[in-house]
């Protein structure tokens, strides 16, 4: 069995009771182990939203700085990214970066958002 279907397997099994919608949770999901096959390592995911109905999930881990360039590149070609935040540690020169994902629907708020979203 592949790594990417075990994390899969073992996301959807943790995931399943956390309030997503079966068919969203389920394509969440698979891009989250696409992103584990890729050589994103030491994952941490946690369902997003207002309890109890919860929309997408957050997707964090700790990234060497040598393939945060690859490991990014691969993130923002995924269409379901809402959101990326990357967060170096070291000073002056970063040996490490956190990564966090936001995977599901972009949240808008109100209605300035939604005149720029219709342009």
């Amino acid at each position: 069995m592949a790594s990417g279907q075990a994390v899969e397997q073992e996301l959807l099994k943790i995931l399943r009771h956390g309030g997503l919608d079966r068919e969203n949770l389920a394509a969440l999901v698979k891009i989250v182990a696409g992103f584990s096959d890729k050589g994103l390592n030491h994952i941490k995911v946690f369902p997003k939203g207002i309890p109890p109905v919860y929309e997408s999930l957050e997707v964090k881990s700790v990234v060497e700085a040598s393939r945060l360039v690859s490991l990014l590149s691969i993130i923002l070609a995924e269409a379901a990214v809402s959101s990326v935040i990357v967060f170096p540690y070291g000073v002056p020169v970063y040996d490490v970066a956190e990564v966090v994902v936001g995977l599901g629907p972009t949240p808008v708020a109100g209605p300035a958002a939604i005149r720029e979203a219709g342009e």
